[in-house]
């Protein structure tokens, strides 16, 4: 008996500490829960927590940066999924902050109406957006400072452009160091293409400068060049362009047998390639601008929007199974389109590596050239032939290589001395890339906004990951490489608290009802706005009619936003209920099942000891006996 006892009393002993323990954690959980503060990155591709590259750019900030978010404090009532969003990008910067060494610095702002602050706001360059009732201003952007002066503005945080917060603030906090910027030649033998948002994109962290086809020198300090749909290209163009190449330069070349968007803007342009394809067998490519590839599967996604079946095959995407893009160029690019592409095939040179970096599907097939520009779609589809193979669209080229010219073409003439000094062989390793699409970099292959006058390049809204391919090539190929490893989450799951969680799981139960009424709100003050500016025009008249159909609009509007605070104070009643519950279950059910199964494990043990014990005495009676 007394060992019964000595045995209770420590396994007592233990349960105690167990379960003071249990509750200790629980509570602890519980308190992370209310205060937000739950953040476990349980995600396959960590989209929660910063990659390795990203805290390596922030340890190696070499000065100071000032950041003021402009936010408005009502931005979580008005639209709950942006102040989802405002949560992360808090977060966000909070995380950057603290592996900066103190070198972040983070100061939110509350821009209230009529405020200095709004006023601030304003002028620095933040945009405002209306509340859901378009009665007030509100605003969610930050400036990014150096000790320098030098300013850089997200006007707004989009969350349609949710996925690339991370990677916008990290060129930012990059180029306000004060590294120096690398120089990009474009240019265009199609036409004005500086508009276009690829290159605004690029003028944010590089300096770009178009050059004039016409040129027969290219400037000598160009660290990259980018050669758009080269046609009609001279002698004295081509010699310039293969002596960059032999003095290590970078070249980054879009051909193609049918650019679409040229031609629909510059039906006449006479078209030479002559001279451009001896340029690429001398690097060891064959292309031919007599064939158009395409792929009839369209790899099972959508192109700017159209179903497979109303889908051109010369117009397709292709999926990360047609891509082999190495780590080092942004290799998790999720999806490329292309329009109307050509065909590379390669005849390598034994001093220069060859990547294939996308190819069509196994449907992939060809269509001749004349066809796919002067034919009905229908005619297309119904002459186009799959082959059943693969079709490379884009090659990466590395190493060294032979000249065209066996001498300097200007020799003894008054323009040799403008020129570079000639050489034979290249004397320094050249990256390039060639791919068989013009239109890879047109607005509408990849880019779904309609832009106003004063959007900036963080409004661009990518349905494709062109571009995202092109800057990390552009940053690959200017050495810098933790840029250009750095992953866009493109399947970001906003990084949430279990609070946020539990709201956005709640939200979607009201998001219909909430998008209705949201949707009626926005067409009352439609229908209002027009009514006042026709009594403006005086295009009418105020009468007792319209008196009473305007009251009876603006009484329909109350209505609605009370409906919608309504909404809000249940959704807020349920996330309470649904957080208790889980609060509820931590600190009492869990502890109370865990107290049952010691107490049962307990009586277990106990039983056993004591069967084990009278089993003994048994056989010991029996031997007495």
């Amino acid at each position: 008996m007394e060992f019964k006892r000595k045995i209770e009393k420590h396994i007592a002993i233990i349960i105690l500490f167990a379960l003071a323990f249990t509750f200790f954690v629980a509570m602890m959980w519980s308190i992370s829960v209310l205060q937000g503060q739950n953040k476990s990155d349980i995600t396959t591709q960590k989209y929660n927590s910063l990659s390795e590259n990203t805290k390596n750019i922030i340890k190696k900030l070499n000065s100071p940066i000032n950041v003021s978010l402009y936010v408005s404090d009502n931005i979580d009532s008005e639209y709950p999924e942006l102040g989802l969003h405002r949560q992360y990008i808090e977060r966000l910067l909070t995380q950057l902050q603290s592996y900066s060494d103190g070198k972040i610095n983070i100061t939110i702002k509350t821009p209230d109406p009529y405020s200095a602050t709004e006023y601030e706001a304003q002028s620095i360059g933040i945009r405002d957006f209306p509340n859901m009732d378009n009665s007030q201003k509100m605003y969610f952007g930050a400036v990014f400072s150096n000790s320098r002066g030098e300013k850089e503005i997200i006007p707004y945080f989009s969350i349609q452009r949710q996925n690339y917060a991370e990677y916008d603030i990290l060129r930012i906090l990059r180029k306000l160091q004060g590294i120096n910027k690398t120089k990009i030649g474009v240019v265009s033998f199609a036409g004005n293409i500086s508009d276009w948002q690829i290159f605004k994109k690029l003028k944010q962290d590089y300096q770009l400068q178009f050059i004039d086809y016409k040129t027969s020198i290219l400037p000598q300090d160009l660290d990259i060049l980018i050669i758009y749909n080269p046609q009609q290209m001279s002698t004295s163009f081509l010699y310039s362009l293969d002596q960059y190449i032999m003095h290590g330069g970078n070249l980054l070349m879009f051909i193609d047998p049918y650019a679409e968007k040229i031609a629909e803007k510059y039906p006449y342009i006479k078209k030479n390639k002559i001279l451009i394809s001896n340029f690429l067998e001398n690097l060891g490519l064959e292309f031919n601008p007599q064939r158009v590839i395409g792929d009839k599967s369209q790899i099972g996604t959508e192109y700017q929007n159209m179903t497979l079946e109303e889908q051109n095959p010369i117009q397709f995407s292709i999926g990360k199974k047609e891509m082999k893009i190495p780590d080092s160029m942004g290799g998790n690019v999720l999806r490329l389109t292309f329009s109307s592409p050509g065909e590379l095939q390669i005849n390598p040179k034994s001093t220069a590596e060859y990547s294939a970096l996308f190819t069509t599907g196994e449907q992939g097939g060809t269509i001749d050239a004349e066809i796919a520009k002067f034919s009905e779609e229908n005619i297309i589809k119904d002459t186009f032939q799959t082959d059943n193979k693969p079709h490379v669209i884009g090659y990466l080229i590395e190493g060294w290589f032979e000249s065209l010219y066996n001498r300097n073409i200007y020799t003894g003439s008054k323009m040799e001395k403008l020129f570079r000094p000639f050489l034979l062989n290249s004397i320094k390793k050249s990256t390039i890339l060639i791919i068989a699409d013009s239109d890879f970099m047109a607005d509408e292959t990849w880019n779904m906004t309609t832009y106003q006058k004063d959007a900036s390049v963080y409004d661009q809204i990518p349905s494709a990951n062109n571009a995202d391919f092109i800057l990390s090539v552009i940053d690959y190929m200017s050495n810098n490489n933790e840029l250009a490893k750095i992953k866009i989450k493109y399947l970001i799951d906003e990084e949430k608290n279990i609070s946020e969680q539990i709201y956005s799981r709640i939200y979607k139960q009201y998001a219909p009802k909430y998008a209705q009424k949201r949707q009626e709100i926005i067409d009352l003050q439609k229908d209002l706005n027009a009514f006042q500016r026709e009594l403006n025009d005086k295009s009418i008249t105020m009468s007792l009619s319209k008196i009473q159909e305007v009251d009876s609009f603006n009484r329909r509007q109350q209505e609605l936003k009370e409906d919608i605070k309504k909404m809000n104070y249940e959704m807020q009643k349920d996330c309470g209920n649904f957080l208790n519950m889980i609060i509820v279950y931590n600190l009492i059910l869990y502890p109370f099942l865990i107290l049952v199964i010691a107490y049962l494990g307990i009586k277990i043990f106990i039983y056993r000891h004591k069967q084990q014990n009278l089993r003994i005495f048994n056989e010991h009676s029996h031997d007495i006996k």
